[in-house]
């Protein structure tokens, strides 16, 4: 089994009018997919090109939204009584997404976005999947051959000469006799894996139309849906009035009431309708990132109007106007992580520690700093540590005591139920002292602790490096082996490290060269 959406957060949230007694009239439902990447553009100003070809952390923020809006009028094709008047029917939405973010340096802008302008009777459509397949194949013959083969010729002549006539005579027999015994053995494997998994999304506008716009910077996004007939709500919409008011020519009332029969709205209108829409934002980090995570928060709001008519004419009503619907804050780095798929070095789930990995390196002694790997599949969070000397310099702590220890927060993601993992520090004491390294992982409620990881550190660094290597199983299946365990979950997994003095020791000394999962 595979997971389809690794690096999505989803939030559904109901969409309500009134203030005083709130009725739910819909629901917006919002999926948003982060994915990290290396921006190699150059700026480009007034006087030309700035500067060379800098690589920036950026992150590429995708959003599928859905929006559903439902109407009253639906329910009255269950009654039987004559209907006087339609009312409470959506004729106008507006929805805006507004991005915004506290983290220093991170800069962001609108990519792209759909639709941009939808009219009656046109349709579009989205679809993303993905596929693998498995198969296994185990073929199996054994054998040998042997044979042996036994044959034998008996032949005699006569001949005549002399007073005679000339002439001979001859005669052969023959026999042979073979016996095969065959025995063979082969052995094959085939193996695949596969797995498909489709998601589609797909919308329909008949007598409603759609218009986005962006703000000046090219950050917030809004999309107008609107009721195109029988009448066009954003054409006869009055914008001088001092309240919302639409100014419908005679024409139109007449779609509506004819002096006999009442007519409905459209069957959108009628039935409720479903807008789909997809945005998507480019966020860049130039330079090192403050010591807080890259947050970055989503607000939803909708304006709402409602409709009615009878036989003295339609009018609009306004539900709810700019009303905030929810918020989504997302985790940018924690969001990208891709996840852990095989064990092995290679696996790239390792951090040396070394200027490129660190996406905020601590500033001053105790300073937090964050750092992920290349491979994008281990983020490390910590604080304690001294401000590193050099670009490639060990993570040090000079004075650990209990009351301010080093600690490092590990994340990473596993979608294999069966992948076997260890923990693996390289690190080593820098004073007499000896440290002692607690380890929780994947801390439940504090109200249900769990026995930590204890291991110590009371070695200094070595040439051939042997004792200043930590290894802890986190998933083996061997069940007769003594490290039977499973200490992770599908999904984010987190790995809080805290290193103290050893026992009757006042302050120690810590250097932390690389974590690893593999």
């Amino acid at each position: 089994m595979t997971a389809r959406y690794i690096n999505a957060l989803v939030q559904q949230s109901p969409v309500t009018i009134g203030a005083t007694v709130p009725e739910q009239i819909g629901v917006l439902a919002s999926l948003y997919e982060v994915k990290e990447y290396r921006d190699l553009r150059q700026s480009y100003g007034a006087a030309g090109p700035v500067g060379g070809l800098k690589a920036m952390r950026g992150y590429i923020v995708s959003l599928h939204q859905k929006l559903s809006l439902s109407s009253t009028l639906a329910n009255s094709f269950n009654a039987l009584n004559q209907v006087t008047s339609y009312s409470g029917y959506p004729v106008l939405a507006v929805q805006m997404v507004t991005p915004s973010t506290t983290a220093a340096g991170l800069q962001f802008i609108i990519e792209d976005y759909h639709p941009r302008t939808l009219n009656a009777s046109v349709s579009t459509s989205g679809n993303q999947s993905t596929s693998a397949d498995q198969a296994n194949s185990v073929q199996y013959s054994s054998g040998s051959s042997l044979s042996v083969t036994n044959s034998y010729e008996v032949s005699d002549s006569v001949g005549f000469f002399g007073e005679a006539a000339t002439g001979g005579v001859s005669a052969s027999m023959g026999h042979s006799t073979t016996s095969t015994t065959e025995q063979s053995k082969s052995q094959g494997h085939t193996s695949s894996q596969s797995a498909l998994n489709g998601t589609g999304a797909s919308m329909t506008v008949k007598d409603w139309a759609s218009y986005a716009f962006l703000d000046s910077a090219k950050q917030t996004l809004s999309w107008v849906w609107g009721q195109e007939y029988p009448w066009n709500v954003i054409d006869y919409r009055n914008l001088q009035a001092t309240a919302p008011q639409i100014d419908m020519p005679p024409f139109v009332g007449k779609r509506l009431w004819d002096g006999t029969f009442l007519y409905p709205p459209s069957e959108l209108s009628q039935f409720g309708v479903d807008f789909v829409a997809t945005a998507r934002w480019i966020f860049t980090l130039e330079g090192d990132a403050a010591t807080t995570d890259e947050i970055v928060a989503f607000d939803h709001a909708i304006t709402y109007w409602q409709g009615t008519h009878d036989s003295k004419g339609a009018s609009l009503v306004i539900a709810a106007a700019n009303k905030a619907v929810d918020t989504v804050s997302l985790n940018l780095p924690l969001l990208a992580l891709d996840p852990i798929l095989a064990t092995g070095s290679r696996n790239g789930a390792i951090i040396g520690f070394v200027k490129g990995e660190f996406i905020c390196a601590p500033a001053s002694n105790g300073a937090p700093f964050r750092a992920k790997s290349g491979a994008n599949t281990l983020y490390v969070t910590g604080s304690g540590f001294d401000a590193p000397a050099t670009n490639d310099t060990v993570l040090s702590a000079s004075a650990v005591t209990a009351a301010a220890p080093a600690q490092t927060t590990l994340y990473f993601k596993v979608t294999d139920e069966l992948v076997e993992l260890a923990l693996h520090l390289k690190h080593w004491k820098l004073t007499d002292a000896g440290c002692v390294v607690t380890i929780l992982v994947n801390e439940p409620d504090p109200a249900h602790p769990v026995s930590p990881i204890v291991r110590h550190v009371d070695a200094r660094e070595s040439g051939s490096g042997t004792d200043n290597l930590t290894s802890v199983t986190l998933r083996s299946k061997d069940y007769t082996s003594n490290d039977f365990y499973d200490y992770l979950v599908v999904g984010l997994n987190t790995v809080t490290i805290t290193v103290t003095p050893a026992e009757g020791q006042t302050t120690a000394g810590y250097a932390l060269r690389a974590v690893a999962i593999s």
